[in-house]
């Protein structure tokens, strides 16, 4: 009896080593798996990420945010990246591309970049965001003299500032109401909005 309960016990741990053995191997091959899948590092020059009319990149893909209509746009966003333009600290980049074509670059800065595209690319348009700002670039100047430099209102609170490029537009947009993002930088080509429209309503 007793050599019959021992050959048992010996059966049901050599079940139980049976049964745990590929769960081991599983664990393993999971850990190997995640450790072969690694995001790459974006890249820090801002140059990679402003307007361009090439294909989405293959680090690109690690920063896909979705796709949409059809999957004719593509949009992918880079959290934190170590980035500046214009020498200013950049928090979150968007990327918009169209039928595969890089149509827009959206930057959101750590504080307002208007004096210094105001000094690189000159002439420029203002809307104002609210009626508040309307009514100061109503009654007051837009821009002012700090020590011989031509420098934004300070007056002005929530304002977009565009340059129209050959090529591209470049806008900025000035919310300091936002918390979240109180400065966004963007570049698309001119006829952006009308691509994305008609791309909108071809996939309804």
């Amino acid at each position: 009896m007793r050599s019959a309960i021992n050959i048992g016990f010996f059966i049901l741990l050599t079940a139980v080593a049976c049964t745990q053995q590929p769960a081991k191997r599983v664990v393993e091959e999971i850990k190997q798996n995640a450790e072969v899948r690694r995001i790459t590092p974006p890249p820090e020059d801002a140059a990679s990420y402003q307007l361009s009319h090439a294909e989405p990149r293959q680090w690109l893909e690690d920063y896909r945010f979705g796709k949409f209509f059809q999957e004719r746009a593509e949009f992918f966003v880079i959290q934190n990246p170590k980035s500046k333009i214009f020498d200013i600290p950049v928090s979150k980049i968007i990327l918009y591309y169209l039928d595969e074509v890089h149509c827009q670059s959206r930057f959101m800065l750590t504080e307002n970049a208007a004096n210094k595209l105001i000094v690189q690319y000159g002439k420029f348009s203002i809307t104002p965001l609210d009626a508040n700002n309307k009514t100061t670039l109503e009654k007051e100047s837009i821009l002012i003299n700090d020590n011989g430099q031509k420098k934004i209102n300070p007056a002005l609170t929530r304002y977009e500032l565009l340059w129209k490029l050959p090529g591209k537009f470049i806008r900025l947009r000035v919310d300091q109401d936002n918390p979240y993002e109180p400065y966004v930088y963007s570049e698309h080509v001119p006829n952006y909005h009308q691509l994305f429209r008609e791309l909108e309503l071809a996939t309804l």
